[in-house]
C-alpha cells in the first residue's frame, strides 16, 4: 500500500513540473465607435428665465462695446413690465446775455471718509516689517509702499512709522490714515 502511494505521489509530481503551461487567453479588443456629429441648432430665443437674463446681459455688453448704451431702466425692464411715458426734452433757449457763474469753492475735507477709517480699521494685519524696505502682510499679501491695498476707496498702503508704531495708509483724495500695529 505504501509502494502504490510512493508511486502516485511521484506520479503527480512528474506531471506537474513537466507540464507545459498553457497561456492566458488574448484580451479582445473591442474599439470605440466613432461618435455622431451633433447639429447644433440656435434657438431663436432662450426659453427658460434665466436664458432670457443672460442674453439681456449679452445685448446689454454689446451695446457698451459698440458705444451704443441704452438707459438701465431698458436693460432692466423685463418684456412684461409696462414701458414708462417717453418724456419729451425741449431744447432750452438761447440766453440774452451768458451768464457767467463763481468757479466752484475747493472742497473742504475735515477728515476722511468714514467708511474708509472703518475698513483701515478693521483690516486684520498679518505682520509688518519695519526695516527698508517696509512691509505690510494682510491675509496672505505682501504689500510694499506705494502698493493699493483696496481699489474702491483708491487706499494706497504708504509705509511704517516706527517711532509711534502705525501703518501709514493714503487714500485717493489724498488723506492720510494712521492705524497702530
Amino acid at each position: 500500500m505504501g509502494l502504490l502511494v510512493l508511486i502516485g505521489v511521484i506520479y503527480v509530481g512528474y506531471r506537474k513540473y513537466t507540464a507545459v503551461p498553457v497561456p492566458p487567453p488574448k484580451p479582445l479588443l473591442v474599439k470605440k465607435p466613432a461618435p455622431a456629429p451633433v447639429e447644433v441648432t440656435p434657438v431663436a430665443k432662450p426659453q427658460t428665465t434665466l436664458g432670457q437674463a443672460v442674453e439681456k446681459a449679452r445685448e446689454a455688453v454689446a451695446a457698451v462695446e459698440t458705444n451704443r448704451t441704452a438707459p438701465a431702466g431698458e436693460v432692466i425692464r423685463s418684456a412684461a413690465a409696462p414701458a414708462p411715458a417717453a418724456a419729451q426734452v425741449t431744447p432750452p433757449s438761447s440766453p440774452a446775455a451768458p451768464s457767467v457763474l463763481p468757479p466752484p469753492a475747493p472742497a473742504v475735507i475735515s477728515g476722511p471718509n468714514p467708511q474708509l477709517r472703518t475698513f483701515v480699521e478693521k483690516l486684520k494685519i498679518g505682520g509688518v516689517r519695519v526695516g527698508p524696505p517696509a512691509r505690510l502682510f494682510l491675509g496672505g499679501v505682501t504689500y510694499k509702499p506705494g502698493d493699493v491695498i483696496y481699489q474702491p476707496f483708491g487706499i494706497v498702503f504708504v509705509g511704517v512709522d516706527p517711532k509711534t508704531e502705525e501703518l501709514l495708509f493714503k487714500d485717493d483724495t489724498g488723506t492720510v490714515i494712521r492705524r497702530r500695529y
